[in-house]
């Protein structure tokens, strides 16, 4: 039954005052209704209605969305927004942004964009679950959180967790899904909310709403909820980092979310497995005995390429110039072909890694001479970039390999 109370406005007049159907029945998908407000603000619709399924944004959670259909005729019109206030308009809220002007005394069939709403919903009361557990067992605080429609929630505690002590909060809030634990909301009196121990991250004035999950949680909060723990669906940990100040992030994502994301990743580690040719639990000894294979194999072919060179310097003669090229080397093999350069030479001497096509990193200079000279000139004529001390200059630069031994000819 639509409430008709009234209430004065910052003028005086008396305005009414919205029934908010979310506030009580989170599932409640669709209601009638009658536009009590509209006003024209910066160029932008808004409305108020006399009852509403549609929560505005609060308690940490986006704004519905949804859709007016006016009553006798077929035209729509898309809510895209909800607030408690709108600057620089004078309509109490909950107030709407609407896609056109509603005139007031319109009657409305206000629907949900539902799937939206169930996704928000199963995100935030799954939230409540973790930020309960933590608190419950660790005494940790939730000052932050982050709710997305696309990234995960992101929930931030004063207190250090290990990831240990994060994976036994994620087993213990699936455990209360599966226990399907009614999510209740209580507008507790003063004197008996005096008794209540509720977390909160700020003071509230007023009236204090309170949504509690026995044996796990009692939180004060404004946002719509799914009406109990098994309707929340899978709770999973993404990730768990440090916090400013000392603190634990916690990712997770819940509901179809979650298991979209494990559906996907099993689907991943499926065709991963397949292209190994083992079981998924031998997965990561196979991969890590072809890292320990690849690694030797490079070692191996490092030190074919580094006796390699060193033969090309040996091969140099005085009249060459003091340059050697080669497509890749490491910096171990750019320092051992520089060694031996400038014990052949006892002038400037370079060695580069890479292509014309892709630029050169390179190692550069004397030990016997003053390498930050050769580092001006190179960055004079080549436009080479980096530093370095008086042994020896490192960098990178884009010119042609015939360009660079045409430096190092007339420099000699």
């Amino acid at each position: 039954m639509t409430d008709h109370s009234t209430a004065s406005d910052r003028n005086g007049s008396d305005v009414k005052i919205t029934q908010k159907r979310y506030e009580t029945d989170g599932m409640l998908r669709e209601c009638t209704a009658v536009v009590t407000g509209y006003e024209n603000a910066d160029g932008k619709h808004y409305i108020t209605l006399d009852q509403t399924i549609f929560a505005p944004e609060g308690g940490g959670q986006k704004a519905d969305l949804g859709e007016l259909i006016v009553s006798g005729s077929n035209e729509t019109v898309q809510v895209l927004d909800g607030h408690d206030r709108v600057k620089n308009c004078s309509l109490q809220g909950p107030v709407y942004l609407v896609s056109r002007e509603i005139p007031v005394g319109t009657s409305v069939l206000c629907k949900l964009d539902w799937d939206l709403r169930f996704m928000r919903m199963q995100q935030h009361s799954g939230e409540h679950v973790m930020s309960g557990l933590i608190h419950q067992h660790f005494g940790y605080n939730n000052v932050s959180f982050h709710l997305s429609d696309s990234e995960p929630v992101i929930l931030c505690f004063d207190g250090v967790l290990t990831r240990e002590d994060v994976l036994k909060m994620e087993t213990l809030a699936n455990e209360a899904v599966c226990q399907n634990i009614p999510i209740l909301v209580s507008y507790p009196a003063k004197e008996e909310l005096d008794r209540i121990t509720y977390r909160s991250k700020i003071e509230i004035a007023g009236q204090v709403r309170l949504v509690s999950i026995e044996g796990v949680d009692v939180c004060a909060c404004c946002a719509p909820h799914v009406p109990t723990t098994g309707h929340i669906g899978l709770i999973k940990v993404l990730s768990i980092a440090s916090y400013k100040g000392g603190g634990t992030q916690v990712n997770i994502l819940c509901g179809k979310r979650a298991q979209a994301l494990v559906q996907n990743e099993h689907e991943l580690l499926t065709e991963i497995s397949r292209e190994y040719s083992t079981a998924p639990e031998e997965l990561m000894r196979v991969i890590l005995a072809e890292r320990e294979d690849l690694r030797k194999t490079k070692e191996q072919l490092a030190s074919i390429t580094e006796a390699k060179l060193l033969k090309e310097v040996a091969a140099l003669s005085d009249r060459d110039e003091p340059c050697l090229f080669a497509p890749s080397l490491t910096p171990h093999a750019l320092k051992i072909c520089y060694n031996a350069l400038t014990d052949r030479f006892e002038k400037f001497c370079g060695v580069f890694s890479g292509t014309d096509e892709e630029g050169y990193q390179f190692y550069a200079g004397h030990p016997a001479l003053d390498s930050t000279l050769l580092a001006a000139k190179m960055r004079e004529h080549l436009q080479a970039k980096g530093g370095g001390s008086k042994d020896m200059i490192q960098g990178k630069l884009a010119k042609k390999e015939e360009e660079i031994r045409l430096f190092f000819r007339e420099l000699s």
